[in-house]
């Protein structure tokens, strides 16, 4: 650089001159490139305001005219001062000529910035603008396609749709073609490819085109996938306990009401008294009371070494007794006891003392076949009285009994009435219904309650009706005790009912439990099918 008054070679960044000391002014093209570079910031600030709405395509493109005419200024601007260096190149060496340099580009940037200012007010009309038309166009644009959409869904619906089952394998989304009739609205919608120059003239300015994102909503309709039925929900805990717990009173009544039918026809009058006739009489006689037999109990028990004088030995007695009707006479009052406790029809059937002496009363002409003396009323009395006097009939009393057990056993056969037994059988029923229902219906749940119930009843009913036929049997051959073979000829009939009950009710446990492992075992087979499909 020289110094513009000398001449003298100077530095570039030299302010005074070293031979004469003047100030050095700086030159014309140095404030042109300055006042182009405040230039240029305008023009980027332009860009910066078109970056803003460069999401509105056409507000883009005025952007772009903006800057390129603001460029234009500057471009003009600087060729001008170009020139004005050409024709001046040197300015005055005076402060005067710095001031108005200095003034000169206050006014060029006041000028920038005011043309900013007013290009960003129209940028931002213009977007605002632009942003409400895109904005309608695109709401017109989605109705007009969800209209579509929902035209297309109609006329592919099926009018009926087969039950199949759902893929697990994720299925690739179908490409779609739009159909002719909506390629016009389409492409009424779509954005153009070049807008019209808003700026400088009517010249094409090719824009890029703006392509939506892929939206579910426009895809093609698809068959309506075929909606599996929910698997219901699983009983919980609480219900199948509380189900549980109806079992268990279910149980309890049916075991009840098996066993009452069993001894309303097993036990009743008429039954016992064939089973007692049907008796052994030599069996009876020499039953095992303990340290004596029956026979020998019964001749102590009626004095009848008193009343026959001592003729008559126990030996003696118990032919006798052998040859008499003692099975149908004990047999009728067996029968009047029975239907006593289990018809309730008839009065008090108690044994009286009178009623035991008739027996012998009646059996006079077997004692004079039998025995060597013949017996007198007088005798018979004396019987009569020992009876009375030892209170043998006591022990046949009802009255007696029911004191002891503090229950009047008269009104036991209430209990084995039919009315009685329907009412329990009813409540039987009452409580399956109840199991259903506290299981929500559920058919697994149902028949493994179901079958759980008549198993339990009809093992405890067939185990009664076993002990009653076979035990009582076993337990006189070991013990040899009366008790037991008094039970195992009366009890027979019982036992045999028990029996066929049980077996019933246990069969139809077993098909229900049957009934329950099919269904759990399609269950298994149905969950295998599932991990096989899940696993293609």
């Amino acid at each position: 650089m020289k110094c513009l008054s000398c001449g003298f070679e100077l530095d570039d960044d030299a302010v005074f001159c070293s031979q004469c000391g003047k100030k050095i002014e700086l030159p014309v093209q140095d404030i042109a490139e300055a006042v182009t570079e405040t230039v240029g910031e305008a023009a980027d600030a332009v860009s910066e305001v078109k970056e803003a709405a460069k999401p509105v395509e056409a507000v883009e493109k005025t952007a772009d005219k903006a800057e390129e005419k603001v460029r234009a200024v500057a471009e003009d601007l600087k060729e001008d001062v170009a020139e004005a260096v050409v024709a001046e190149p040197v300015l005055p060496d005076t402060n005067a000529t710095v001031a108005a340099i200095d003034e000169a580009l206050e006014a060029l940037n006041s000028q920038a910035e005011a043309a900013a200012e007013t290009v960003t007010e129209d940028i931002k009309d213009k977007v605002e603008e632009k942003a409400a038309e895109v904005k309608e166009k695109a709401e017109e644009t989605v109705e007009k396609l969800e209209d579509k959409a929902e035209e297309v869904k109609e006329a592919a619906a099926p009018k009926t749709i087969a039950p199949e089952i759902k893929p697990l394998k994720k299925r690739e989304k179908p490409q779609y073609e739009a159909p002719a009739e909506e390629a016009a609205p389409a492409a009424e919608t779509a954005a153009p490819l070049y807008t019209q120059n808003e700026i400088g003239g009517a010249a094409p300015q090719y824009a890029q085109q703006q392509y939506a994102p892929y939206n579910e909503q426009y895809a093609a309709p698809q068959q309506p996938a075929q909606s599996e039925p929910e698997a219901p929900a699983k009983v919980g805990a609480l219900r199948i306990s509380f189900a549980g717990f109806i079992a268990i009173l279910t149980i309890i009544f049916l075991t009840l009401v098996s066993l009452l039918f069993c001894v309303r026809i097993g036990c009743s009058g008429k039954v016992l008294e064939n089973r007692t006739k049907n008796m052994n009489i030599n069996t009876v006689l020499d039953a095992d009371l303990g340290k004596r037999s029956l026979s020998d109990a019964i001749y102590n028990e009626v004095g009848f070494a008193d009343a026959s004088h001592d003729e008559v030995s126990k030996a003696e007695f118990r032919v006798y007794l052998s040859k008499t009707n003692l099975l149908q006479y004990a047999g009728s009052f067996v029968k009047d006891y029975a239907d006593y406790f289990i018809e309730g029809d008839i009065a008090d059937p108690s044994v009286t003392a009178n009623e035991m002496a008739d027996f012998f009363v009646n059996n006079d002409v077997v004692a004079r076949t039998i025995l060597d003396c013949e017996l007198t009323n007088s005798d018979y009395n004396k019987i009569r009285t020992t009876l009375e006097l030892k209170d043998t009939a006591d022990n046949f009393s009802i009255d007696k009994w029911s004191k002891k057990a503090h229950f009047d056993l008269g009104n036991t056969s209430f209990i084995f009435s039919y009315v009685a037994l329907g009412i329990i059988l009813g409540l039987v029923l009452v409580l399956l219904v109840w199991i259903a229902v506290i299981v929500d219906g559920r058919g697994k749940h149902i028949v493994g309650m179901y079958g759980s119930v008549f198993s339990c009843s009809g093992g405890i009913v067939f185990a009664v009706g076993l002990a009653a036929v076979a035990g009582t049997a076993i337990a006189n051959i070991i013990t040899g005790w009366f008790i037991f073979y008094l039970l195992a000829s009366l009890l027979l009939p019982f036992g045999v009912m028990a029996l066929g009950i049980g077996a019933a009710e246990l069969l139809l446990g077993f098909i229900f439990k049957r009934i329950r492992r099919g269904i759990k075992n399609s269950d298994k087979r149905n969950k295998a099918v599932e991990k096989a499909l899940m696993g293609v």
